[in-house]
């Protein structure tokens, strides 16, 4: 990106600096920092950009008691940026505070974090190669430079790996560092390791029940929670809830709880099983286990994926009532999602996406002869199939989908699924259809490296982007799979 501050305006609402004083520079960075920590994050983001701004066009050199407030500032700036257009004007400004200080590890370190957040992965080997030896004192430059290098394939896994255990001697106690290393390493298909590192990063606290260890469960009761302090999306949950038949085989009185977006489709699912929605008082049971800890606990390897499906399915009389509102749909069914839902960081905004393809970038698959295409999106992007051209039909049902149930009898009414990489992608795989997965550049834990198959779900099929952002050639690819078949 050009390093021209005149390319474009500031999209952070900042005007031109006032006069270049260190003192001014700071006021608006303590300003800031201190709304931001009385979470007023939208009055305190121009504060810290004009913080930085100053500091970047201000001669001399700045102190070292100064410093502590300027280095904070930045790095809540960077926590604060959420948009596409304010991580590019956020990754300006790091440019332009590592001239500054060039001799710190506090500006490479959250450049490195900002060239990760927009998968600027090239400019992220090339910081890395450049940095001078007090990065390597920085935990946060360490684990985001590993992350990146994750992303770039299997070529730099060693070394990303490298990275994240240097990292984690600065900072074992950093959950978040914990689980991105764990992700890694499952992408490379170490999913011993990955499980050990996901307990170290979220171990439980005392409770007077006992978690479960793989004990015999005859006779026993074992409550399976998802964990409020591990992400755990919609996805997550249908692509475990695959262990609940094994812990029922194995003789336990099971109670499972869930979103209750899922609780009818699981509780459909799982006959026998007890399936509640997430803050349901229960008694008290022999056992609990974070859902997230039964791939670990049961000792999960590459080759003993649990993989029979369906396991999940909607009740018969779902399933017949959409195949009665899709009698009129004659030729190929095909699902589609193209887009992800925003993550939401602490504040609360969403954070950039790179699960998203524009639906406009698919007119040409669109156009398939003999397909009809059923829309699976949900939330905002929904609005861009009425930005399609005239005549080019999608026909879309989500707004009498009421949860995951609905969705599921949707798709059995489907031949084909083609997704993101979303919930709807794991329900398809976890429903037995088939489903072709569109995935972004870089490492994902549970796809692995360069596979164009999967042991979480036999009838899925992995198409990947073969360089950040490059939809377009992937989107060639895919029209071509279509049309051959």
């Amino acid at each position: 990106m050009s390093n021209n501050p005149n390319s474009f305006q500031s999209p952070l609402l900042c005007q031109t600096a006032p006069p270049d004083q260190w003192a001014s520079a700071v006021s608006h960075a303590r300003l800031g920092l201190m709304l931001a920590s009385t979470e007023r994050p939208f009055e305190a983001m121009p504060h810290l950009v004009r913080s930085i701004e100053m500091v970047c066009r201000t001669q001399g050199a700045l102190d070292s008691v100064l410093r502590e407030d300027i280095f904070p500032a930045f790095d809540k700036l960077v926590t604060l940026v959420t948009r596409k257009e304010q991580l590019e004007y956020a990754e300006f400004l790091g440019w332009q505070f590592l001239e500054k200080f060039p001799s710190d590890h506090a500006p490479y370190a959250q450049l490195a974090r900002i060239l990760y957040y927009r998968r600027h992965l090239g400019a992220a080997l090339h910081l890395f190669r450049h940095a001078p030896p007090v990065c390597n004192r920085s935990a946060t430059f360490l684990s985001y430079t590993a992350a990146s290098l994750s992303h770039l394939g299997r070529g730099y896994a060693e070394e990303a790996l490298r990275l994240f255990q240097e990292a984690l001697e600065l900072d074992p106690r950093c959950a978040d560092l914990r689980l991105t290393y764990g992700d890694a390493l499952q992408c490379c298909g170490d999913f011993p390791r990955a499980w050990q590192e996901y307990e170290k990063a979220l171990p439980l606290p005392e409770l007077p029940i006992s978690e479960w260890r793989g004990e015999n469960l005859v006779g026993k009761s074992i409550v399976i929670g998802v964990d409020d302090r591990y992400y755990c999306g919609y996805g997550d949950v249908i692509q475990l809830a695959r262990y609940i038949p094994l812990l029922q085989a194995g003789g336990g009185s099971v109670t499972f709880v869930v979103p209750g977006e899922l609780q009818t489709l699981i509780a459909e699912s799982f006959a026998g099983a007890t399936v509640v929605p997430k803050g349901t008082p229960l008694p008290k049971p022999d056992f609990h286990s974070p859902l997230f800890a039964l791939p670990r606990v049961m000792k999960t390897t590459v080759d003993t994926v649990p993989s029979t499906v369906p396991y999940l399915r909607a009740s018969p009389e779902q399933r017949t009532a959409w195949r009665h509102r899709l009698r009129h749909l004659t030729g190929r069914r095909i699902g589609i999602v193209w887009s992800g839902i925003l993550h939401v960081n602490d504040y609360g905004f969403g954070i950039t996406d790179h699960r998203h393809v524009a639906l406009s970038r698919l007119e040409e698959v669109l156009a398939t002869p003999g397909a009809d295409f059923i829309s699976l999106q949900m939330g905002e992007p929904r609005k861009e199939l009425k930005r399609l051209p005239a005549g080019q039909i999608v026909h879309d049902f989500m707004s009498e989908v009421a949860d995951f149930s609905d969705t599921a009898a949707l798709l059995d009414c489907l031949d084909l699924v083609i997704s993101i990489d979303t919930a709807t992608a794991h329900l398809a795989g976890a429903c037995g259809k088939p489903v072709w997965i569109l995935l972004p550049y870089g490492n994902c834990g549970r796809w692995l490296y360069d596979r164009e198959d999967t042991p979480w779900y036999p009838t899925a099929r992995l198409l990947r982007q073969k360089a950040p952002g490059a939809w377009s050639e992937l989107v060639e690819r895919l029209q071509g799979e279509l049309a051959t078949g």
